[in-house]
């Protein structure tokens, strides 16, 4: 188009840099972001005043999705700078980025709330969502509730994404009968599509926080029955439920593996590793263990991840076993696509403070530092 001599307009180019950043084309964006500062003064006013913003929020949301945290700050900043403000659409993705290295994601998440009503920016579905989701992270239980009842109040579309985040803010909280609330409410409202989310939510709280099998797999039934295509989390709550809850039937746990393979999926470690948990750490049965981490290997060409390696340290040490998860460590570190974890730090910390071994844990925990300080 401009070798032919022929303007793009600003929504055009905006579009152009918003949708190359969401594909991970960043490079290209900020190509066509460079052309706009080039000849955005050929545009006629008032056209030309709304250029440069339209590509900037652009180029706002391509930095965020692109996890590039310093070059979105410095893009906020000149929005900013510039008098004007980013839509609500480009704050919800630069709230995500920011999300990933702020340790008060609600803080960040009132910031920009009160920035939004301050300048009377008008929020979105997906605004909504992304601040629901961060406030029920953050367990801000009322503050999640006065957000839904606001975007009733203010006729904003409620999406699955939406309940599905709210759903998730009332398991964080042991929340059961709001829970189940919200999920009926779901289900009830206009133009509610399935998805597989909010099943694999409800499916986790009952495996792993109120310990109910029954009600687990009831939602396992509801997923059949709406004809959604589980995931491979649904796969793993699955294994979880009849591997970890008692009475244990590892039958039906290893059954779970023939049925993904029906459905034309693969077992991954994470399948693997709840088996292991399952056997070695609710069951106390060690040999079992050790058999799934070597038959996944050697059996099912399936290499163990860090998921795997913190289900089999987890079982070694809670059966006094520490030395033998340390053999494994040993061969762990040696594997170039699996690092430790602080997870897996804490697990060997634990285990020596149970031995009496306090020097050789808070070696263990200077190494979950420098994780920590590496992963910063």
């Amino acid at each position: 188009m401009l070798d032919e001599g022929l303007l793009p307009t600003p929504e055009l180019v905006s579009q152009a840099i918003r949708n190359l950043g969401k594909i991970k084309e960043l490079d290209k964006a900020k190509e066509i972001y460079n052309h706009a500062l080039d000849f955005h003064q050929k545009w006629k006013s008032p056209i030309r005043e709304n250029t440069l913003h339209y590509a900037r929020n652009s180029m706002l949301v391509a930095y965020s999705v692109n996890h590039n945290l310093e070059c979105a700050n410095q893009m906020y900043q000149e929005i900013v700078d510039s008098g004007r403000y980013p839509d609500a659409n480009a704050i919800a993705d630069y709230m995500i980025c920011e999300g990933e290295r702020d340790t008060d994601e609600a803080s960040t998440a009132f910031k920009f709330y009160n920035e939004i009503k301050k300048r009377n920016i008008r929020a979105t579905t997906y605004f909504y969502n992304v601040l629901i989701s961060k406030l029920g992270k953050a367990r801000k239980y009322d503050a999640v509730w006065e957000i839904f009842e606001e975007m009733k109040r203010l006729k904003i579309q409620r999406n699955v994404v939406t309940y599905g985040a709210l759903i998730a803010a009332c398991v964080r909280v042991k929340s059961e009968e709001k829970a189940l609330s919200v999920f009926k409410e779901m289900e009830s409202s206009e133009r509610y599509q399935p998805r597989i989310g909010p099943f694999n939510t409800m499916m986790q709280f009952y495996t792993w926080d109120l310990r109910n099998r029954e009600k687990a797999l009831q939602f396992f039934e509801e997923i059949r029955k709406h004809k959604l295509s589980p995931s491979e989390h649904t796969y793993k709550l699955l294994i979880d439920v009849y591997a970890t809850i008692e009475p244990y039937d590892m039958q039906l746990a290893l059954s779970v593996f023939d049925l993904m393979k029906q459905n034309g999926m693969e077992p991954q470690p994470t399948h693997y590793a709840s088996l292991i948990y399952g056997y070695g750490v609710c069951q106390r049965n060690i040999p079992n263990a050790l058999q799934t981490f070597t038959s996944m290997q050697e059996v099912h060409n399936v290499r163990p991840d860090e998921n795997t390696y913190q289900a089999l340290f987890d079982a070694l040490i809670v059966n006094n076993r520490i030395s033998e998860a340390e053999e494994y460590y040993d061969v762990m570190i040696t594997q170039k696509d699996v690092k430790s974890t602080p997870y897996i730090e804490n697990l060997f910390i634990k285990g020596y403070g149970q031995l009496g071994k306090w020097e050789r844990a808070e070696i263990v925990f200077n190494n979950m530092i420098d994780l920590n300080d590496t992963s910063n």
